[in-house]
């Protein structure tokens, strides 16, 4: 019958990847098709030689990098990371707290405190994140880290002239100058980014003895943005 004609025709043999062609002479048996007749090459050939060459590829940009990161440490001109312990001296073994973390408990001054972004000073002490105190208004809140102990507590830091009124929107912030007398200052990017604002979030009467210690606003360069078609925060 017919299932008897085609199943004459199907070729299951492994140097073959696709069923036996049509029988062109009508006598049923057809010319087996194999890998050994696409130009003459061995079946699973064309494959395996672009693997190879990716493979290649792949191990030589390795290999250069390599050598690219030996000249730099040569020179001196090597990005390593090292990790930053403060109190070990070199060849001490930190503890293994210190090594895979500690989970940090947190409280907020307010209810409803609803932070917004994160920063910390290099030695991770203080912290100051921006939120909402108790009558609603956004602020920073500072907090600090205690050495024995395992928690911060966020309070409101002292009002910031720079960032009074309506208009000044804070988008972002970093801590600097934490290890000066007068303590550490936030340095808060408003909305649209026109200008820095430095808020110091050191005690009040701290302020006032640390003659130092100024509110200032520095204005920011735009041109950079505006010249590549960007648009202000």
């Amino acid at each position: 019958g017919v299932g008897e004609a085609v199943g004459a025709n199907v070729s299951f043999r492994p140097r073959t990847f696709a069923a036996a062609a049509d029988d062109d002479d009508g006598d049923g048996t057809g010319d087996d098709q194999s890998g050994a007749d696409i130009h003459g090459e061995k079946p699973g050939l064309v494959p395996w030689r672009y693997f190879f060459m990716n493979t290649f590829a792949v191990a030589c940009m390795w290999w250069a990098a390599a050598v690219v990161e030996t000249v730099n440490a040569v020179q001196g001109h090597a990005g390593f990371v090292t990790g930053n312990y403060a109190s070990l001296s070199p060849g001490e073994v930190a503890p293994l707290p210190a090594l895979i973390g500690v989970k940090v408990e947190t409280s907020w001054h307010g209810p409803m405190p609803r932070p917004q972004g994160l920063a910390c000073d290099p030695l991770g002490h203080h912290f100051a994140t921006l939120g909402r105190v108790s009558d609603g208004r956004r602020a920073i809140l500072h907090g600090r880290l205690p050495v024995s102990a395992e928690s911060v507590r966020f309070k409101e830091a002292p009002p910031c002239q720079g960032l009074e009124g309506g208009q000044q929107q804070a988008q972002d912030l970093t801590l600097h100058a934490c290890e000066e007398p007068g303590g550490c200052s936030a340095l808060v990017l408003p909305r649209f980014g026109r200008s820095l604002v430095s808020c110091p979030l050191a005690a009040p009467e701290l302020l006032q003895s640390n003659a130092t210690r100024q509110l200032h606003a520095a204005p920011l360069a735009r041109s950079w943005l505006e010249d590549r078609g960007g648009a202000p925060l």
